[in-house]
This record gives structure tokens, C-alpha cells and sequence, in this order.
């Protein structure tokens, strides 16, 4: 099942007003982002063989925050994931 196939089930179970999605896939931040559009804030961590794919960068829109490594986002203002 991919990811995005199971917000319903996230919506069910944390009806949270607003969400941070961390994933190293464009792919699936885009599809997200799609689906719940200014509900959610699209974290990307450039690490692993999708933060380094020309295509794979060149084909999705960027992540609203773009980190080096998951570490990074300990430095980040929490005010920046709204």
C-alpha cells in the first residue's frame, strides 16, 4: 500500500488541524501535499539515493523545508512548520 493510501486512516485516528510529513520521497510529499493541500507542512530530507536523483528532483515540486540530515530539524523554529 503507498502512503498516501492511508490519510484516511490518519484523519480517523489524529484529527489534527495541522500535520508535518517527513519523507525522503518527493513522490509521496507531492501527493500528500495534494490531498491535504495547507493542512499539512512537507519536510525533505536530502539523504539517501532519491535526495541525490536529477530526475527524481527535476520532476516534483520542492518540500516546504528541505534539511541535510533528520538531525536538522532540531534546529528549525517550530513557528516554520506552519
Amino acid at each position: 500500500m503507498r502512503k498516501e493510501a492511508g490519510l484516511g486512516d490518519v484523519e480517523l485516528i489524529d484529527q489534527a488541524k495541522r500535520c508535518v510529513l517527513i519523507d525522503d520521497q518527493l513522490s509521496i510529499l507531492t501527493e500528500v501535499k495534494k490531498i491535504w493541500g495547507d493542512r499539512v507542512t512537507t519536510v525533505f530530507p536530502r539523504q539517501g539515493h532519491y535526495a541525490v536523483d536529477p530526475k527524481v528532483l527535476s520532476s516534483y515540486p520542492p518540500a516546504e523545508i528541505q534539511v541535510d540530515r533528520i538531525s536538522d530539524l532540531l534546529g528549525i523554529e517550530r513557528s516554520a512548520f506552519h
